[in-house]
C-alpha cells in the first residue's frame, strides 16, 4: 500500500499522542496564544501526565509524542516527567478560560508540517474537545502537592515560545518545506493516550 507524505504526516503528528502539561501564572498574557497559530520554543520542556487540579492561573496542556521520559534519571520532583527537545514547534489548538483558570493546548510537531497543518482539521477539533473535558474534570479535581513543590513551579515559570520580553520568537512557515522522512521513529512511552471517541463540548469564561 501507498502512503502519501500528507498521510504520513497525519498518521506520524497525530498518533499516540501523550497529553502532558505544566502550569504557570501567565495573566492576561495568555490571551496572546491564538488557536490556529504555529510557535517554537527554544529551550527544553519539562512536563507531566499527572494531570491533576491547578497550581496556577494557567496551564498549557501538551500533546505530543516525540517527548522523552526523564523520570527515571530526575528523582528530586517526584513526578513522571518527560522532556521536549529546544526548538520545539507547536500548533495552537485552544485557548479557553474557565472559573479563572486558562488552560492553552499545543499539538507538538515538525517544523516541515507547518505548511499541511496550517488548515484546521477533524484531528485539531477532536484535540479541541477533549481538552475541553479535561479542564472541567482538573477543576474539580485536588491540587497534587507534587506538582505544587517550589522546585517544580520553578522549572515552570516561563511561557512557551516566548522569550523574555514576553513575545513570541519569530516564526516564518514559509522558511519551512515538504521533507518528513517518512522513517522517522515515534517514541513509544506509557502515558495519557488519546485515545477517546466521546468529547464534552464546554461552555467558557470568553
Amino acid at each position: 500500500m501507498i502512503i502519501n507524505f500528507e498521510e504520513s504526516v497525519f498518521n506520524k503528528i497525530y498518533n499516540n499522542l501523550a497529553i502532558l502539561c505544566r502550569d504557570l501564572h501567565l495573566e492576561d498574557i495568555g490571551r496572546e496564544y491564538i488557536p490556529g497559530k504555529f510557535i517554537m520554543e527554544k529551550e527544553l520542556l519539562e512536563c507531566t501526565p499527572e494531570l491533576s487540579g491547578f497550581t496556577c492561573d494557567t496551564r498549557f496542556l501538551i500533546f505530543s509524542n516525540m517527548a522523552e521520559p526523564i523520570s527515571y534519571f530526575d528523582t528530586y520532583i517526584g513526578l513522571d516527567l518527560f522532556i521536549l527537545d529546544n526548538f520545539s514547534y507547536f500548533k495552537i489548538i485552544d485557548n479557553c478560560k474557565k472559573n479563572g483558570i486558562r488552560q492553552i493546548s499545543l499539538l507538538h510537531i515538525v517544523p516541515e508540517s507547518m505548511g499541511l497543518l496550517n488548515d484546521w482539521n477533524e484531528y485539531d477539533e477532536s484535540i479541541k474537545k477533549l481538552s475541553r473535558e479535561i479542564l472541567s474534570k482538573c477543576l474539580k479535581e485536588d491540587i497534587n502537592d507534587r506538582m505544587n513543590s517550589k522546585l517544580w513551579k520553578g522549572r515552570c515559570f516561563y511561557p512557551v515560545g516566548m522569550d523574555e520580553d514576553m513575545e513570541f520568537y519569530s516564526l516564518n512557515i514559509e522558511d519551512y518545506i515538504d521533507n518528513f522522512d517518512d522513517d522517522d521513529e515515534l517514541c513509544d512511552y506509557d502515558a495519557n493516550f488519546l485515545g477517546n471517541d466521546k468529547f464534552i463540548e464546554e461552555n467558557e469564561d470568553e
